[in-house]
């Protein structure tokens, strides 16, 4: 079950090839989908996605979209800040609380893109 997980995603990151990732978790789940095996640390997930990587292409998760519906304001906003702080990235809800500090990091960690972005789009 986990390999076969591991193989689809793997599959999905060598297709986009992505200069750097957002993990989306949600920390309500306490298992790796439908499996009764346990939810590894972020730690853990942040190193293994990169590692997934690292044949073709150098690629950092460059912050954390949590899914933190079901939560209470007060405690999304403490989850947060709990993940930030056991990650040292930047961390949001991207739906409750906005996309902006996440692309910010996203945007921090590819650099200088080269060019004007508004000519690029």
């Amino acid at each position: 079950m986990i390999a076969e997980v591991v193989m689809r995603r793997r599959s999905m990151m060598y297709g986009a090839m992505a200069d750097c990732m957002v993990l989306v978790h949600a920390p309500s789940r306490q298992t790796i989908g439908d499996s009764p095996f346990d939810m590894p640390s972020l730690s853990s997930l942040i190193a293994l996605h990169e590692r997934l990587m690292e044949p073709l292409k150098e690629s950092r998760v460059a912050a954390i979209a949590l899914n933190t519906v079901g939560f209470e304001t007060a405690i999304a906003r403490d989850i947060i800040e709990r993940v930030r702080k056991e990650t040292g990235l930047t961390v949001s809800d991207a739906v409750r609380f906005g996309a902006e500090d996440i692309l910010e990091a996203v945007l921090r960690q590819l650099g200088p893109l080269g060019g004007d972005r508004e000519t690029r789009r």
